[in-house]
């Protein structure tokens, strides 16, 4: 069986009334369009938490907050719970890239296999 690829996006704190897609006539979210244009769109989404972190672990972990206790942005999920990260680490897979809050050099670098604090190489 061939390795599947799996992008999972998550734009933090939007409303769907604040996107273009959904006809905000001021927001401009060209690129969140672009990708509602060739994707799927949901009538419907719930979230476990109105809160980022808590939400996440959730997602994460497939638990309530109140089974893996991460309340608040004060007590982030630190991977104490099986994740299925866990389960795709597990896996024997080419690339894992969990974090893209990384500058785009340093995110190049490593989609490329290399070292980002090493510049010799630019």
């Amino acid at each position: 069986m061939h390795n599947k690829n799996v992008l999972i996006l998550c734009s933090d704190e939007h409303a769907r009334s604040a996107l273009g897609c959904y006809g905000h006539s001021i927001v401009q979210t060209p690129t969140l369009d672009r990708l509602a244009a060739r994707g799927t769109r949901f009538t419907r989404a719930y979230t476990p938490s109105p809160i980022c972190i808590p939400a996440r672990a959730s997602l994460a972990t497939g638990r309530h907050v109140h089974e893996h206790r991460c309340w608040s942005s004060a007590e982030p999920y630190h991977g104490q719970d099986e994740s299925w990260m866990h389960r795709l680490r597990a896996r024997p897979c080419r690339r894992f890239h969990r974090q893209a809050a990384f500058p785009l050099r340093q995110r190049r670098q490593r989609l490329l296999g290399r070292d980002p604090a090493d510049v010799s190489g630019q």
